[in-house]
């Protein structure tokens, strides 16, 4: 069977290192490749240019292009876009992304930053 092909996609380069490690640890389980990382949405539509993804491990905070945004473009570009899997250390993005692509979202609880000012719940 071929690897799951993934690209990780975050603006902060311990976040994807980290998704690299977690990736590497259920190799075993399944079999997996890290075909490409980007650290802005723009970055991940240029790279799906040129690599083929099966799954996209999407932060859904990040400066130029959003995660949200970047996923709608996916659906709108591909004919057959990646699986995508949103990735956030907000519990409020969570919510929004299911607005976006109903899809499983994975919520990263590895930092303890405080949320941006005026994006609280409410």
């Amino acid at each position: 069977m071929n690897p799951l092909r993934v690209v990780i996609t975050d603006d902060e380069a311990p976040a994807r290192h980290r998704l690299r490690e977690l990736l590497e640890d259920c190799g075993a389980s399944v079999a997996n490749e890290v075909v490409g990382e980007a650290a802005t949405g723009r970055e991940l539509i240029d790279l799906l240019q040129h690599v083929t993804a099966d799954l996209v491990m999407l932060d859904i905070r990040m400066p130029d292009m959003d995660g949200m945004e970047a996923a709608q473009h996916l659906l709108a570009s591909f004919e057959h876009p990646p699986k995508v899997i949103f990735t956030t250390a907000y519990d409020i993005y969570a919510v929004k992304a299911f607005e976006v692509l109903p899809t499983f979202v994975w919520v990263r609880r590895c930092t303890t930053a405080p949320l941006p000012p005026g994006e609280g719940s409410g």
